[in-house]
């Protein structure tokens, strides 16, 4: 798997959610504390810490994406582990976790680089600051599942055989999504390849067993380093074209690290859902990330909840498609004056 850059400690389970499951087993975290930070996908990190029987403490995120780095460092001390979450494939994540290993060096650390794939390429496991980083193939690429874990030293658990019929389901709904977004399928296929993927995900959340071998085969054959490049290339394009709208990117200019998976946005005065269904009534889906419980939903964290919103930028937008993306939104804005 030259392409994907796998070390010789890197296991390969079904789903991100089995990858955080298989760090917090490996890492013996039952019965203790893992500190998170407060802006995340609650619905797949917080079952496979209840799974593993570890306990939840959260630090602030601010609206820049960006950790409390003094209460992130504080609140770490009072904690076996530490998440540090790469949003959005920015690719900072690896930072944070050099100034917690300086301040704890006998912490737990675990990278979640869902958004991120692309660090598993850049990032050589010698080189990889937390004891386990993980990340996903379907969020980056068309595979029915499968997730990679790399570790710093070899795994103690293993994992069992891959199963069917969950790999086949996400699948089937992969390919109702792409229909949708194509426009061969009526308005309701979205809700209809919403619920296939959360059967999957049911079925693929916290269970530690293996990737379809299909998924690995797909990974290895495709041009990862051309896709980062198209995806960055229309990242840059739609940022400069909503250069000037109310809507506004979180990160305009992307780093020289950065391999975007979406281009999150924040719209002002709460319009975010007016605008996604917009969007969606012109073929555009743009998904929330994220909807957090009661609990998490005040401060920074909350805020970004409650109004970003990703647009899409991944290699298979041409420019036409990306200006299509823009001029939606513009057109929505104008549509409020």
């Amino acid at each position: 798997a030259a392409s994907l850059k796998l070390g010789k400690n890197d296991a390969l389970p079904a789903s991100g959610r089995s990858a955080l499951r298989l760090c917090l087993d490996d890492a013996r975290l039952r019965g203790k504390t893992v500190l998170l930070p407060d802006f995340l996908c609650a619905e797949a990190i917080l079952p496979a810490l209840e799974a593993a029987g570890a306990r939840a403490a959260f630090y602030p995120v601010g609206e820049d994406l960006r950790p409390d780095m003094p209460r992130l460092l504080e609140l770490s001390g009072r904690a076996a582990a530490t998440v540090f979450l790469d949003y959005f494939g920015f690719g900072e994540s690896e930072e944070w976790a050099k100034a917690v290993r300086k301040a704890r060096p006998k912490a737990v650390l675990i990278s979640d680089w869902v958004q991120s794939l692309h660090l598993l390429r850049t990032i050589p496991p010698a080189r990889q600051t937390s004891d386990y980083a993980f990340t996903s193939l379907r969020k980056f690429l068309p595979v029915p599942d499968g997730a990679v874990v790399r570790a710093r030293r070899p795994l103690r658990i293993g994992l069992n055989p891959a199963p069917a019929e969950a790999g086949l389901a996400a699948l089937g709904a992969g390919t109702l999504k792409r229909e949708f977004l194509e426009g061969r399928t009526p308005p309701e296929a979205e809700a209809a390849y919403v619920r296939l993927f959360a059967s999957a995900r049911r079925e693929l959340s916290t269970r530690l067993e293996s990737a379809a071998p299909v998924s690995l085969a797909l990974a290895e054959a495709l041009p990862l380093a051309a896709f980062a490049a198209a995806r960055r290339a229309n990242y840059a394009a739609l940022a400069s074209a909503l250069s000037g709208a109310a809507v506004r990117p979180l990160r305009p200019i992307l780093s020289a690290r950065a391999v975007p998976l979406f281009l999150p946005v924040a719209v002002p005065d709460g319009r975010r859902d007016a605008l996604r269904a917009f969007l969606r009534g012109r073929g555009i889906f743009a998904p929330v990330h994220w909807t957090l419980p009661a609990s998490l939903s005040k401060g920074a964290s909350g805020r970004l909840s409650r109004s970003v919103l990703s647009l899409p930028v991944d290699q298979r937008c041409g420019a036409a498609e990306i200006a299509r993306v823009a001029d939606a939104v513009l057109d929505f804005e104008r549509s409020l004056r």
